[in-house]
């Protein structure tokens, strides 16, 4: 299959559709203070009160200046914004770490007069910020409000999730946030934005592999080789062809190389994680608990396995395929996978009969709709799938079903 899309930590400057306001819209601060100052002024008018209608006017000149300031610093950096993007210079990071971002201009915006060589130009009184906004598939969120001048700026990863992004967002604003005005940058790029991979587990599942049709296989056995170095003595009955010629030139007498350690068999494992989470047993914040713990089992467990030797491929349903090879490209497919509903659920794809199935999967009321079941009735034999439910409240424990023979575990975290 595909390898899984690659994150995109920001398009080129200009390459993205702007989207703004048309005049400085006031905010719900700045319509109190319109409301009652503009009644202030006019009580003061009709009732004689000079002072009354000093300080009104103060006041109506603040909401004029931060309106007309607003106005006029959003026409001269529009084009400005247009040309710029915001970069993630860590488009793939760890659960619990954190990433980093940086706003760039154009080169040609950065001579402009709007935006100047050191940043955007502000009015006394007046604020710009840029708005980072990401999401995942299952409504984890990354929200981040910074200076866009400020340079290379963090923020937390807190959970793991392949995030898209609809818009960032660069606002203009006044200080006291009577009015603001914004401009929403939508990239043209649809593929993830960032990931945030998932974690080994400390203590994975104890859980034997059946790969290939049977049972892994690390033991290795004895045969004869064509490039071996050790040699004995010829003894007949030996092959002929075994002979060591280029020892018999130096020693006089008949050599024969011995056998050498053959590499065990290759056994070859696919693990499946099920991204359905039962409605009626979790929430959303517990179904989306509930797959990082999947991802984070799988990813151990294709460690597990590649260091005993076999071959090993994780996927997920609706998703694609990786090999364990660089442990960085599993852990980024495997920050893909979102909770979703079982109706909603994708099949797995389809994958070589020979592959041993080992499939992780969150415990579930019965369904006949699931996409675990439809895999299993398609492979026929229950014996060639692995199925292991994972839980970490003993609450789930007795919807995750437990057939002796039928190849359903089930393990507590």
């Amino acid at each position: 299959m595909d390898p899984p899309s690659k994150p995109q930590g920001g398009a080129a400057p200009g390459e993205g559709f702007l989207i703004g306001d048309l005049v400085p819209l006031p905010q719900t601060l700045g319509v109190f203070t319109l409301i009652i100052t503009a009644f202030a002024f006019t009580s003061g008018t009709i009732r004689g009160e000079p002072v009354l209608v000093l300080v009104s006017a103060v006041f109506l000149a603040i909401l004029a200046y931060g309106f007309l300031a607003v106005l006029f610093l959003s026409l001269l950096h529009r084009n400005a914004v247009k040309n710029a993007c915001l970069r993630i210079m860590t488009p793939a990071v760890q659960a619990g770490t954190s990433g980093r971002c940086v706003f760039e201009r154009a080169p040609a915006e950065k001579n402009s007069a709007g935006s100047g060589m050191k940043g955007f130009f502000k009015l006394p009184g007046t604020i710009v910020r840029y708005t980072l906004l990401l999401r995942t598939q299952d409504g984890r969120a990354i929200r981040r409000v910074f200076d866009p001048d400020a340079g290379a700026v963090s923020f937390p990863a807190p959970f793991r999730g392949a995030y898209y992004t609809a818009y960032d967002e660069f606002s203009i604003a006044d200080l006291p946030g009577f009015f603001r005005m914004a401009f929403r940058i939508i990239p043209q790029n649809k593929n993830p934005r960032l990931l945030v991979t998932p974690r080994t587990l400390k203590k994975p599942p104890d859980i034997r592999f059946y790969a290939g049709g049977g049972r892994m296989v690390c033991a290795s056995k004895k045969v004869q080789a064509d490039t071996l170095a050790e040699a004995r003595p010829y003894m007949p009955g030996d092959d002929p062809r075994r002979i060591n010629w280029k020892l018999y030139s130096h020693a006089g007498d008949l050599f024969v190389r011995q056998g050498q350690r053959e590499p065990p068999p290759r056994s070859r494992l696919l693990i499946l994680v099920d991204c359905e989470a039962d409605p009626s047993l979790y929430t959303g914040e517990e179904a989306r608990r509930g797959v990082d713990m999947l991802c984070e089992a799988a990813l151990s467990l294709a460690e597990t396995g590649a260091v005993k030797g076999a071959e090993v491929r994780v996927s997920y349903a609706g998703g694609k395929e990786a090999v364990w090879g660089k442990k960085g490209a599993l852990a980024a497919l495997l920050a893909h996978p979102a909770a979703s509903p079982p109706a909603e659920a994708r099949d797995f794809a389809a994958h070589p009969a020979e592959s041993g199935i080992l499939v992780l999967a969150l415990p579930r009321l019965p369904s006949e709709t699931s996409a675990l079941d439809r895999l299993l009735r398609s492979r026929g034999s229950a014996r060639e799938v692995q199925v292991v439910f994972l839980y970490e409240d003993e609450k789930f424990a007795k919807f995750a079903p437990c057939a002796p023979c039928g190849g359903f575990r089930c393990f507590s975290r």
